[in-house]
């Protein structure tokens, strides 16, 4: 029994070790791509997408880069190179390939590129049950986490993750679609769960 208490012990010293000092001190930028056509405010989202990346991150100490620079950068990075995603509400948006990545890391000078595409998959809108409501606004979101390592050029996490969320009464879809984000950072990418390879 002490035999198996140790071993135990032994690995979870490992991965807790592991985890805390993965890139302790290394930097990072978040990125995210919210179509604008899903919300009215754009900077908004993407000032929660970021907060919440970084927030699921927290276990790693990573030093993070200006998030409203980053998305600065990422921005003019589309425009030099034509990079023109379908303006289409439920349309995939901005993916990111792995040269995209590392112009990103080395743009920012970062030793991780954090990126969540956040977008609608689907959208209905159905008659609340208390009349005086409104109508209902359903919204499932796929998001896309892509965690980049410019120093190993890989992948160190890649997860996609559907939520569905609804919200009655004005601007009903984009609360929906503000729950859908803090169902994600609350219930899916935790700092529990997020765990780089």
């Amino acid at each position: 029994m002490k035999k198996v208490w140790l071993l135990l012990c032994m690995l979870m010293l490992a991965l807790y070790g592991t985890v805390t000092s993965y890139a302790a001190g290394e930097t990072a930028a978040t990125l995210v791509w919210v179509n604008p056509n899903a919300v009215s405010d754009v900077s908004a989202a993407e000032k929660k997408l970021n907060e919440g990346l970084q927030g699921a991150l927290k276990n790693y100490q990573f030093q993070f880069a200006n998030s409203v620079d980053a998305q600065i950068m990422m921005q003019q990075y589309m425009i030099e190179n034509g990079v023109v995603p379908d303006d289409n509400k439920t349309s995939i948006g901005f993916l990111p390939k792995k040269g995209d990545m590392q112009a990103f890391a080395n743009q920012l000078g970062v030793n991780y590129v954090v990126f969540c595409n956040a977008r609608i998959t689907d959208e209905k809108v159905k008659t609340a049950w208390i009349s005086w409501t409104g109508d209902k606004y359903e919204v499932t979101m796929l998001f896309t986490t892509i965690v980049y390592s410019a120093d190993r050029d890989q992948y160190v996490y890649f997860g996609q993750q559907s939520v569905k969320e609804n919200a009655a009464g004005s601007s009903s879809t984009e609360r929906a679609f503000n729950k859908c984000c803090n169902t994600y950072f609350t219930k899916k990418l935790t700092p529990e769960n997020f765990i780089l390879k």
